[in-house]
């Protein structure tokens, strides 16, 4: 908790603005919706809520951290490899929201009663793996043949590239308007 109550003096977090975690990374890349398109969601919010936006993830989801940054700039906190794992449920429990792929901090916010924005390919069957409970939203496309392929790797990435950044930000609304 002190290494997190740091973090939040040192980037002067309050609670007044909405504060979103966005994690772009995942396992698999078939799970790994386009980098550039979390870059917009992340600007978007900015926009439209005035929200603090902090990246999430493992050493691993470095690059993409870093292409965030570059699209959106230093308005947001990259803390991506920066955190041990109990320390990013504690980000994560102070956020208002989290959006990400499927992957581990998905469920970790579930775990600490943070509502997610789950962005997911249709490789495996529906509700196999979303977050536990009620107070999430996963967007997923479940229109195409090729879905339940189990693939780690897909060549076109068709189901999870359809999910668009309207969509994203049209999710996150209601878990904005309300707060935590």
């Amino acid at each position: 908790k002190r290494a997190v109550d740091a973090i939040w003096s040192e980037y002067g977090l309050k609670d007044k603005n909405p504060i979103i975690a966005i994690c772009p990374g995942a396992k698999f890349p078939a799970k790994r919706w386009d980098v550039g398109r979390f870059a917009e969601v992340a600007s978007a919010l900015k926009k439209l809520f005035d929200a603090k936006i902090l990246l999430i993830g493992g050493p691993g989801d470095r690059g993409e951290g870093e292409e965030i940054l570059k699209r959106v700039g230093n308005s947001i906190i990259n803390l991506i490899g920066k955190t041990t794992y109990m320390g990013s449920s504690e980000v994560i429990s102070r956020c208002d929201l989290l959006i990400s792929n499927d992957c581990g901090p998905a469920h970790l916010a579930a775990a600490v009663g943070t509502p997610v924005v789950g962005i997911y390919s249709s490789r495996n069957f529906p509700g196999s793996w979303r977050p536990w409970g009620n107070n999430h939203t996963v967007l997923r496309n479940d229109t195409l043949s090729c879905r339940f392929c189990f693939r780690i790797e897909c060549e076109t990435m068709q189901c999870i590239n359809s999910i668009t950044v309207e969509q994203v930000v049209e999710a996150c609304r209601k878990y904005l308007k309300q707060g935590k």
